[in-house]
């Protein structure tokens, strides 16, 4: 015991395989037993795995192997496996995508779920740290807004928004266009109300119905541009003047 260390040729130790038979159920219940004191008993509020995911949404998943050899170490004991939704994140919108762009296959978009895999340390606790490195500078990094993402327009984004887009202010404006005509709308529809339904086949009532109506098309293509509206303009004059002949047939 006080000598030199045997080296690996010729060692008997090295030729002994490692084993579990000396852990009975009883010795297990007994280490149990002495470890309990130094543990703390699960939270009461975390009943359910929505509330683990809520306060704990950092996910890492490492495996350990038992092997029957002469050594106890295992290459494949190394590898780390990080998990974390995005959701749970404190992302806007461009940092969201930014992100995406830049884990590329790393990112699920069926379960929103980001994983990272480090295995490039020879010791685990040192891929832990590897991947948790990773996941702050992907954060912080997709925070950052580039230069040359200042030039981005509307025909190079990877998605459609409705908000603050040009068809969203065309819209607008002619909304806000047929607002203020509404009002000579108003005015021409009750002129044609006045006239007394006994003056029905009277000249002046005709002529009463196409002076209102005329304005009324006018009031429409106003509000309308370009060459649908006057398209718009010549039918409906054309369906009045059948109208009229119908009639007074």
């Amino acid at each position: 015991k006080a000598g030199c260390p045997w080296t690996k040729e010729g060692n008997l130790e090295l030729l002994k395989i490692p084993n579990f038979l000396h852990l009975t159920p009883v010795a297990i219940k007994k280490h149990c037993e002495a470890l309990k004191e130094f543990c703390t008993e699960w939270p009461a509020a975390l009943d359910n795995d929505e509330k683990c995911e809520k306060h704990f949404p950092v996910e890492i998943e490492t495996a350990d192997y038992v092997s029957a050899g002469p050594s106890v170490r295992n290459p494949k004991a190394r590898v780390v496996t990080l998990r974390v939704k995005l959701s749970s994140l404190n992302l806007d919108d461009h940092a969201k995508k930014k992100l995406i762009k830049l884990v590329g296959e790393r990112y699920c978009k069926t379960t929103d779920v980001l994983t990272i895999r480090t295995d490039r340390c020879p010791l685990k606790r040192q891929n832990y740290d590897y991947a948790v490195y990773l996941l702050t500078v992907l954060y912080h990094e997709s925070w950052k807004t580039e230069e040359w993402e200042k030039n981005k327009t509307e025909a190079d984004m990877e998605e459609y928004v409705w908000e603050n887009s040009s068809s969203e202010k065309n819209i607008l404006e002619t909304l806000l266009q047929i607002k203020a005509a509404e009002k000579n709308l108003e005015v021409n529809k009750e002129e044609l109300l006045d006239i007394h339904v006994c003056e029905l086949e009277t000249e002046f009532f005709v002529k009463g119905i196409h002076k209102g109506t005329v304005s009324l098309i006018e009031a429409e293509v106003a509000a309308t541009k370009g060459a649908l509206g006057k398209w718009a303009h010549g039918t409906i004059h054309n369906c009045f003047i059948l109208l009229l002949q119908m009639m007074f047939k």
